[in-house]
C-alpha cells in the first residue's frame, strides 16, 4: 500500500513539474533573448515581453533590492483586485531584497531564475516571477518579469 502511495505521489509531482516547465518555456525563452542583449532598456524588453498573453509586468531592481522605477504593466490583463489594492501598485522605492527572485538572481548573475507560483503583493493574483542580473547601460540591475499563473489552462 505505501509503495503504491509513494509511487502515485512521485507521478503527481513529476506531472506538476512537467506542466510548470511547459507553461513557462516560451516566457523563459523570450526573457532570455531580451535580457541578453547589450544596452537594452527596460521599455525595449517590455515591448517584447508584454506581447506574450500572460505577462503581467516588468520592473527593475538595483543590486541592493530597491525597485528603481514604477512597473511597466500589461494593458491587456484584467486584474479584478486592481482598484482594491491600488495603494500597493506603485512599487517604486520598495525593497524586494528578501524575495526569492531577488536573492537568487543576485547569487547567480546572468542566469535566469524563476519562482514557484505565489500571490503578488501588488495585486493579489497568482504569478511566477522570472528574474536575472544584467548590465543595462554600464550598470548592473535585476530585471523581473511577472507571469500570470493559471492552473485552469492545463
Amino acid at each position: 500500500m505505501w509503495k503504491n502511495l509513494y509511487q502515485s505521489f512521485d507521478e503527481l509531482s513529476h506531472l506538476s513539474n512537467t506542466r510548470y516547465t511547459e507553461a513557462l518555456s516560451s516566457y523563459i525563452d523570450q526573457f532570455t533573448a531580451v535580457t541578453s542583449k547589450q544596452h537594452t532598456t527596460l521599455q525595449d524588453m517590455a515591448d517584447v515581453l508584454l506581447g506574450l498573453k500572460r505577462t503581467i509586468r516588468l520592473y527593475k531592481l538595483s543590486l541592493d533590492g530597491e525597485q528603481c522605477f514604477s512597473n511597466i504593466n500589461s494593458d491587456t490583463i484584467v486584474i479584478p483586485t486592481k482598484d482594491r489594492l491600488s495603494a500597493l501598485a506603485d512599487a517604486q522605492g520598495a525593497s524586494w531584497k528578501r524575495r526569492e527572485y531577488y536573492y537568487n538572481a543576485v547569487n547567480n548573475p546572468g542566469y535566469i531564475q524563476s519562482t514557484k507560483p505565489y500571490f503578488s503583493i501588488a495585486d493579489g493574483i497568482l504569478c511566477i516571477t522570472l528574474s536575472v542580473q544584467v548590465k543595462i547601460k554600464n550598470t548592473e540591475y535585476i530585471v523581473c518579469c511577472d507571469v500570470l499563473w493559471e492552473d485552469s489552462s492545463y
